[in-house]
């Protein structure tokens, strides 16, 4: 049976990133750990929000940049939205209503394994 894990990241004023949404604050803590790349390896699908999605990416300027968890995982993303981009992003369904979850489901088949979902303010 699949399960739902769910994770929120605030700091103490209410954000997580620094000025102009800028995360290059977090490189230094993205090194291995055995602990979360056995987690990542459990997930099935992401579902994440816009802010999320397009977001600065830590990893800006490497070969891994755009990808998940550094590369270290792939598979079908989720983007919660009322603004999805006008070009098609291979790999990402936008979706902009609850029912988020439910297409986990019925867009790709039945989810076998973890679906990780993230908040991030």
């Amino acid at each position: 049976m699949s399960k739902l894990l769910y994770s929120a990241t605030m700091s103490i004023d209410g954000f997580i990133a620094g000025p102009g949404d800028d995360m290059s604050w977090l490189v230094p803590y993205l090194g291995p750990d055995p602990a979360i790349d056995e987690l990542v390896g459990e997930i099935g699908a992401l579902l994440v929000g816009n802010r999320t999605f397009r977001g600065d990416d830590p990893h800006k300027g490497t070969p891994t940049e755009g990808e998940a968890f550094g590369g270290g995982w792939s598979g079908p993303q989720f983007v919660l939205t009322h603004r999805p981009p006008a070009e098609p992003v291979p790999g990402v369904t936008f979706v902009g209503d609850p029912l988020a979850l439910e297409r986990l489901g019925t867009t790709q088949g039945p989810v076998a394994t973890d679906i990780r979902l993230r908040v991030v303010r």
